[in-house]
């Protein structure tokens, strides 16, 4: 997958199912406290022996890799500083990609953007959409794939006609609980794709990597599902609509790592933070400043934001 994206080998997007075909034929992967086969290896985009794939590459490429180990077999492992789209030229080996481990005007030095290096500040960012797009695939994953136990975990169905540049696969630990996984490899052209799933015809299946309005599609005969996939493209699809997931914060005010200016003790800031849906009104009481209880209140009945006024003098 790696090498797929990285070197533009559109044509190598089946590696990875080959790969684990090959690899658990020749492992021992029973384990004797569960009594069962269980696929534990850890799959990850990025490492610090290697450049950062997105580094080479860019976001588009990344979201996709990431996308693929959520729902691949085994453990997917995220390297710190992926889901703030540190992008540093270099490995950790001769003293790069390890942005997440200290502030330095190295960061600074090599911009990686216009606005300079994403490393160059505070990164413990909730709400960059990097961070919630990670969030969003770790919850989706749990949702989807339950407490992973049993051996059906770790079967993967992939079609005997392969399509050219696109990685396709079906998984799931039950029946009820399989996805289908469609990945556009090819970095220029979009792809029009006919996909044999599990599905009866009829049956309506849903994107459930949409954030919003997730695209749903119709089942037709013998389980195919026609889509299009733009370049680095992917879908995750399922059926009975997306399932619910934990809240999560979308918003802050001030802005993470921002600076603001108060001039005497009387200015006031208004504090905010926003959430990806109403939520219960008690959730205000549940938020705190600086470890400390607060007097956050739910913006609107909705209570899909809380906020609080906080005067200078007690941010001092």
């Amino acid at each position: 997958t790696f090498t797929a994206m990285v070197y533009g080998q559109a044509e190598l997007s089946d590696g990875l199912p080959l790969a684990y075909e090959s690899e658990t034929g020749m492992m021992d992967i029973f384990d004797p406290t569960t009594n069962r086969s269980e696929y534990s290896m850890w799959n990850f985009c990025n490492n610090h022996d290697n450049w950062r794939l997105q580094s080479m590459t860019g976001t588009a490429q990344m979201r996709m890799c990431i996308a693929i180990i959520s729902f691949w077999p085994g453990v997917p492992l995220h390297y710190a500083g992926d889901e703030q789209d540190l992008d540093t030229p270099g490995s950790a080996l001769d003293g790069w990609a390890r942005e997440e481990l200290s502030a330095s005007m190295a960061w600074r030095a090599v911009r990686t953007t216009p606005e300079g290096n994403p490393a160059d500040r505070d990164n413990f960012d909730m709400t960059s959409s990097s961070y919630r797009y990670v969030q969003r695939l770790n919850a989706m994953r749990r949702a989807y794939f339950g407490n992973f136990g049993s051996e059906q975990c770790d079967v993967v169905e992939t079609p005997a006609d392969k399509i050219p540049d696109v990685l396709v696969f079906t998984r799931g630990c039950t029946d009820a609980g399989r996805v289908t996984l469609i990945a556009n490899f090819h970095s220029s052209h979009s792809k029009d794709v006919s996909v044999a799933t599990p599905w009866a015809q009829g049956m309506q299946v849903f994107d459930i990597l949409a954030e919003r309005g997730a695209a749903s599609f119709q089942v037709g005969p013998e389980g195919i599902v026609q889509a299009s996939l733009p370049p680095f493209g992917v879908l995750v699809l399922a059926p009975g609509g997306v399932k619910d997931i934990p809240p999560s914060v979308v918003a802050v005010t001030p802005g993470h790592a921002s600076t603001i200016t108060l001039h005497v003790d009387s200015d006031k800031v208004n504090v905010t933070i926003s959430f990806d849906r109403p939520m219960v009104t008690s959730v205000a009481g549940m938020a705190h400043l600086d470890g400390q209880s607060s007097a956050f209140r739910c913006s609107s009945i909705e209570c899909q934001e809380i906020s609080m006024s906080v005067a200078a003098a007690d941010l001092a």
